[in-house]
């Protein structure tokens, strides 16, 4: 067994540049220790519980099974690539990027944990570890489930003055959205093909407008709730970074197969003959990134909301292959509104059309415009 290897290549694993795909890493370092071809299995997984237990159940089920933990490994941050940090907190997020490695003599397995996944690497041919990885991986999930309730997540893009990366977000989980009963009629259709998308490796766009309250955002929170794809916000003032250099290393990194969630940007996908012939550059990246090169390999998805007339909107982006699918939210029609407001105040009578802001909202008074009263038939 070639401890050697393991010892002076587990720092290297993280900080070399093919870090781009550290499990191929991985790999080849496995191969170099044991002479043997390396399999991978990885529950991606966010560790963002604040008391750690997530951490603490991993080292604890690992030193009982009889791994090692390898405490040579230095931050990936490009502005700490040569300070080495402790990993004896028992916390991966650290930075944002620093990484736990164990190893077991007896079995020849190797664990990652990282800041959003679990990985085990094993010999290719070996039937015995690769049952004990499944078996870990799985007790793990269970622990997760069961001591961790699904939280709806959502990552925004932020940046300092040296990098970019993801903030985690919470958002009101939205699971148990009837779609029949609060939105139109001819909005089920669009429903269904949008949660395909979602569930496909390809690329394209989604353009949800109309006027403010009529459940966009309501959607998209469900969206997030019911799929398992990583979805990521991007503010619209860092639009115009999707062409920094860094920006585009950032994203072949993190954003790979990611939804990513552009509200209220009618000036970013204006039309650019409205420009005064100047080049709108975040909507140039958005078509690059939407079917372009980057798309191609990226698999991205984008999902954009905004409140005026669809007219207005560069017509580059409208076409087929490019985006998918488009729905413009209005106020629900007179016998859904009706329909929801019995259900929701046990109220009788017909309503006029309203959107569900106006509905949710119906006996809050905020002291600014009277309320008007939209039933009739008392």
């Amino acid at each position: 067994m070639k401890e050697n290897v393991l010892r002076d290549n587990a720092t290297s694993l993280f900080t070399s540049n093919s870090y781009g795909d550290y499990t191929y890493y991985a790999q080849r370092l496995y191969a170099l220790q044991y002479d043997k071809l390396a399999s991978i299995f990885q529950y991606n997984y966010s560790f963002e519980d604040e008391g750690n237990s997530d951490v603490i159940y991993l080292f604890n089920a690992l030193q009982n099974a009889g791994f090692e933990q390898v405490n040579s490994i230095e931050s990936r941050d490009d502005i700490r690539l040569s300070e080495s940090v402790s990993l004896s907190d028992n916390c991966p997020c650290r930075y944002g990027e620093n990484y736990h490695f164990f190893w077991n003599r007896e079995k020849q397995i190797y664990v990652f944990i990282e800041y959003r996944a679990v990985s085990c690497v094993y010999e290719l041919q070996n039937v015995e570890s690769k049952k004990w990885c499944e078996s870990f991986l799985n007790n793990f999930k269970n622990f997760c489930k069961i001591f961790h309730p699904k939280k709806s997540k959502i990552k925004c893009i932020s940046c300092d003055d040296s990098h970019y990366y993801l903030k985690g977000m919470d958002i009101k989980p939205v699971e148990n959205m009837d779609i029949d009963l609060l939105y139109n009629d001819d909005f089920a259709v669009v429903d269904e093909n949008v949660r395909s998308f979602m569930k496909n490796d390809k690329n394209g766009l989604v353009i949800l407008h109309g006027e403010q309250g009529t459940g966009k955002t309501s959607y998209i929170r469900h969206l997030i709730s019911i799929t398992d794809k990583h979805f990521v916000y991007l503010p619209l003032d860092m639009a115009s970074h999707l062409s920094d250099p860094r920006m585009i290393t950032f994203i072949c990194d993190k954003l790979a197969d990611a939804v990513i969630v552009i509200e209220d940007c009618e000036q970013l996908l204006v039309d650019r003959s409205d420009s005064y012939n100047c080049v709108n550059t975040g909507l140039v990246n958005i078509l690059n990134m939407a079917d372009g090169l980057l798309g191609d390999s990226l698999n991205l998805k984008f999902i954009c909301t905004f409140n005026s007339d669809v007219r207005k909107i560069d017509k580059a982006l409208l076409r087929k292959g490019r985006l998918v699918d488009k729905y413009e939210f209005g106020k629900l029609s007179k016998e859904k509104t009706t329909t929801l407001m019995h259900k929701q105040y046990h109220l009788k009578g017909d309503f006029e059309p309203m959107t569900l802001a106006e509905i949710f909202n119906y006996n809050i008074e905020n002291h600014g415009k009277n309320k008007e009263r939209k039933c009739v038939g008392f």
